[in-house]
């Protein structure tokens, strides 16, 4: 099984699309991932095999030195395979190479319930910094539904500022 990890681009949209569907149920839109997938404030990388997406990440610029993870996603045919530690750790040499301009973090709120991604984001080097309460607010759907979720902050520093002891951001 041979998967390439490289930036993502516009020819694999639909492919996104796929992937978030089986993963997830639902997908944020192929507008939506277009823009991210176009966007010079964002770090995107896909997963591919056989010129199929079989995973992706996207990460957006929100200050000057953290960017936020919006999704890692693996097809569920695919993971336990080390698809979404190759993408996370493609976002964390992301944010290395964008070091020069002062980014040093990724910041990812899980939800709270979701004890796999936890484990996932603490093999890959991040670190739980804080509770976060109503955090989530979406449905399956993407709709607003008024169900509150709460999330847990996990953050991965690069350069001395991962021997923070907290979350000073």
């Amino acid at each position: 099984m041979e998967v390439q990890i490289r930036p993502a681009a516009g020819v694999d949209v639909a492919g996104i699309c796929n992937v978030e569907i089986a993963s997830c149920g639902n997908t944020l839109g192929e507008e939506i991932i277009r823009t991210i997938v176009r966007s010079r404030e964002s770090l995107r990388y896909v997963a591919i095999h056989s010129k199929v997406v079989v995973g992706f990440a996207f990460a957006e610029r929100d200050t000057d030195r953290r960017y936020v993870v919006l999704n890692v996603v693996v097809h569920p045919k695919w993971r336990r395979f080390g698809i979404g530690s190759g993408l996370a750790e493609s976002l964390q040499q992301g944010i290395k190479s964008l070091q020069q301009v002062h980014a040093t973090r990724l910041v990812v709120y899980a939800r709270e319930t979701s004890l796999p991604s936890h484990l996932f984001l603490k093999h890959n080097g991040f670190r739980a910094v804080t509770f976060v309460r109503d955090w989530f607010m979406f449905n399956a759907v993407g709709e607003v539904d008024g169900n509150m979720e709460d999330a847990i902050k996990f953050v991965w520093w690069y350069g001395d500022e991962g021997k923070m002891t907290g979350d000073k951001m």
